[in-house]
């Protein structure tokens, strides 16, 4: 919407590093001794200025130079000359440094292929929910695949830039694009924590006054002093800004002096820049000190409306649109998902609801517009990775994956009213995806993006989970999505993150069980119901002893498949599986039957016996020693001292079942923890912690 973000022109690129840290240290300065501005800028300019007491010295640089050619050529300058040059032939400039040319110079043909791309997959997805609302699964999953090509298309671009071999080759593309993202996702990551949480990163006591310098100079006080007035908000006291400082800094350093420096400033501090330290662009504290306007604002954006609108409605915001969508969300599930695609009902009422949101955010401009369309951003995002979230669940090089409940149970605690909760939510969701278009268009001034692709750099609100359950596994998650892109789900979909939670070599029937848990335990999440602990360890124990009676009944079903091939095709055959086929011919065959002619499908049992010791014990408990003598007459033969595990015969396996004596070898523990990974995974996200390393305790040891 144009209330959240200012003209294109306006977002520019300023690399005036001098001239920014003068006046952020004068600013410091002026509230730590409260001197005026212009006696501390005058200090600090002087002493900073060249043969000063603290001159600042422009680094030397070594830079690569690429002619027009293609070749490089290595030349020696110093940082700032690097970036005066940079600033004055618009280059672009990434944040790994790489400067590029300027489109109007030289159009880059992989920005028109994937920009090409991006609109093709967008037609593409649009086709995908229309067939998802219209029912039609077939449709919609060839659309899917569609689009799921059109995205590698575009992001194997970036493995072909660092591969030699590739016509695609660029050394520096790789990086650039990469860091591009980082700076997106930090900067967004950071924002929703501070937004959501009032948790600011400051990692060190110069952070604080640094950015309390920063924001001070870069708010405007006039728009400040016009909304506190006209919504009667109370300035933050000395205390309460205190508050705010120690929350973002309580984990990472304690220290008594500086404290007290940071208390004198925050003393010396007018209520306006009080104000703009504490409320720009965090919604938490302004709850803090005024939470009655939060709420209202909060319940105005989540309003409805049941009157719909026939008139023409432009709906031209995609993020108002979803809004709109997501409060018609019963509407929807009330008429049905495949027929609302067409219902005039629920059309009408989309309209009605993106207006009345339009109208309803038009009320806070003033707010908006003091504290949420700023020049300035989070601090220290180039740490992000030390920063402790709190409403950042997950997030990978181009997404952020945030929770919002603690302030939809504040507005609508009441888990019951299901509809009224997404509306909050949704009002929530907005306000962040719009802060994020501002900030990210900073981002791309600084690169010193063309104001014709300013707002090229998104990251839009695409899956909205009613339920997210993180793991202890990195990138391995479970949740109910619920709405994806506005386009809201009757029936939520189950969304397994990570090659654990979907491990397709698990057999279906023990993945059909471990979804059924996650299933459950979603459920009562939604639902904010208790779970009996005791209940869903019984499941988990039922599924260890179903496998422990599979395997002792000779059953197959746990057995990864394996290819014998003929000797000839092995450079090593002994060290390959060729080494089975001539185990089974010597030990097994005088038993069971000879294996069929190379090359055949296998059924590997991991059998773990790691040592001659381990060995020797499972070959005395055999009961046929005829067996034992030729397993032992084997493994002399051909040099093994150990047998980690074997692969038998499929057809003959099938037909005949296990061998007794591998049964007997199997590691059925170990074996129930590689296919129960999921399952566990699923319990210690509840706290339920069972499994080790070495597979001394599972769940049916005691449940």
């Amino acid at each position: 919407m144009e209330l959240f973000v200012n003209k294109a022109s306006e977002y520019k690129r300023d690399l005036r590093i001098h001239h920014h840290y003068c006046e952020n240290k004068a600013k410091s300065l002026s509230l730590l001794f409260n001197e005026p501005m212009e006696k501390t800028r005058e200090f600090v300019t002087r002493v900073t200025a060249p043969g000063g007491k603290h001159g600042v010295i422009d680094p030397r640089v070594r830079i690569l130079i690429r002619g027009k050619n293609g070749d490089r050529e290595l030349k020696f300058t110093t940082f700032n000359k690097f970036l005066n040059a940079v600033d004055k032939r618009q280059a672009i400039l990434s944040p790994s440094l790489t400067a590029y040319l300027n489109p109007k110079e030289k159009v880059s043909q992989y920005a028109v292929s994937t920009d090409n791309n991006i609109k093709a997959r967008k037609v593409i997805k649009k086709e995908m929910f229309l067939a998802e609302q219209r029912g039609d699964v077939t449709t919609a999953q060839i659309k899917d695949i569609m689009q799921t090509g059109r995205k590698l298309t575009n992001n194997g671009m970036s493995g072909g830039f660092c591969t030699a071999s590739t016509p695609f080759y660029c050394r520096s593309a790789h990086s650039s694009l990469t860091s591009c993202c980082r700076s997106a996702t930090s900067s967004t990551n950071a924002f929703n924590e501070k937004f959501l949480a009032g948790n600011r990163h400051y990692h060190s006591p110069e952070i604080v006054m640094e950015n309390i310098a920063s924001i001070c100079l870069h708010s405007n006080y006039e728009l400040i002093d016009q909304a506190m007035r006209e919504f009667n908000l109370a300035y933050p006291t000395v205390d309460q800004v205190i508050a705010c400082i120690y929350r973002g800094s309580r984990r990472y350093w304690s220290d008594r002096r500086y404290m007290a420096m940071i208390h004198q400033q925050v003393s010396n501090m007018t209520p306006g820049e009080r104000a703009a330290f504490m409320f720009t662009s965090d919604m938490y504290h302004m709850r803090v000190v005024n939470p009655d306007f939060v709420r209202q604002m909060l319940v105005d954006i989540a309003e409805k409306t049941k009157v719909g609108i026939s008139e023409d409605v432009a709906l031209k915001d995609g993020d108002a649109r979803v809004l709109a969508t997501m409060k018609c969300a019963e509407d929807i599930i009330r008429v049905g998902v495949k027929e609302s695609e067409n219902s005039d009902e629920i059309k009408d009422l989309v309209k009605a609801n993106y207006q009345l949101s339009v109208q309803n955010i038009e009320k806070y401009r003033s707010y908006v517009r003091a504290f949420l369309v700023t020049p300035n951003t989070p601090a220290s995002i180039a740490m992000m990775p030390h920063h402790v979230r709190e409403v950042v669940l997950a997030s990978d090089t181009d997404s952020s994956i945030f929770t919002e409940q603690e302030w939809v149970d504040w507005i609508e605690p009441n888990y019951d009213l299901r509809q009224e909760r997404i509306q909050v939510n949704a009002a929530v969701t907005f306000l962040v995806s719009q802060q994020v278009v501002h900030l990210l268009a900073i981002v791309s001034g600084n690169i010193g993006v063309s104001e014709d692709q300013m707002f090229r750099l998104t990251m839009k609100n695409e899956y909205y989970f009613e339920s997210f359950v993180l793991t202890n596994m990195g990138k391995h998650y479970f949740a109910t999505q619920t709405a994806r892109e506005g386009n809201f789900y009757a029936k939520p979909k189950l969304e397994l993150k990570g090659v654990h939670l979907r491990n397709s070599n698990v057999p279906k029937e023990i993945r059909d069980r471990g979804n059924k848990i996650i299933n459950d335990i979603l459920d009562k999440s939604n639902s904010n119901t208790q779970f009996s602990v005791v209940e869903l360890l019984q499941q988990v124990g039922d599924i260890e002893r179903f496998i422990i009676n599979s395997i002792q009944s000779g059953e197959p079903v746990f057995l990864a498949k394996a290819t014998i091939k003929d000797k000839d095709s092995y450079t090593k055959p002994l060290s390959n599986n060729y080494y089975h086929y001539l185990m089974w011919e010597e030990v097994f065959a005088p038993k069971y039957g000879p294996a069929p002619q190379l090359q055949y499908l296998g059924l590997k049992a991991k059998l773990g016996l790691e040592s001659r010791t381990a060995v020797n014990e499972w070959l005395d408990e055999l009961e046929d020693q005829g067996f034992a003598q030729r397993m032992r007459d084997f493994m002399v033969k051909y040099g093994k001292d150990k047998l980690s595990q074997v692969i038998l015969p499929a057809d003959i396996v099938m037909t005949q079942g296990l061998p007794q004596e591998v049964i007997q070898g199997i590691n059925i523990r170990q074996l129930i923890m590689e296919n129960l990974a999921m399952v566990y995974s699923c319990l210690e996200s509840l706290g339920l912690y069972f499994t080790n390393p070495n597979a001394t305790r599972l769940v049916s040891d005691e449940h």
